[in-house]
């Protein structure tokens, strides 16, 4: 995936039976936007872009937006590399002004 996505509603299910998946831009969950990736022959790697799904924030001229669901799954180990802004993102906004 090659461009920025953000996913409101619905989401993405990979079953990637031993293929790569590469995600080069931001890939952004919100609200009941998800993505689930399951490696089921190997190991899964993540390399570039970044998955976001952060706990509810508030999205300017809007309201409160509850945060996405990421979910990794794989029959050996999960690798994330976070460099230059890729990287999984999990994190809250913080509370207060």
């Amino acid at each position: 995936m090659t461009t920025p996505i953000e996913v409101t509603t619905s989401g993405c299910e990979f079953d990637l039976n031993g293929r790569d998946l590469s995600i080069e831009k931001l890939f952004d969950m919100a609200g009941n936007g998800f993505i689930k990736v399951v490696q089921r022959q190997e190991h899964l790697h993540h390399r570039s872009g970044k998955l976001h799904a952060t706990g509810d924030f508030y999205k300017p001229d809007s309201y409160i937006i509850q945060g996405g669901l990421i979910s990794l799954t794989a029959s050996g180990t999960i690798t994330v590399t976070n460099t230059g802004g890729t990287g999984i993102d999990v994190s809250g906004d913080g509370g207060g002004p």
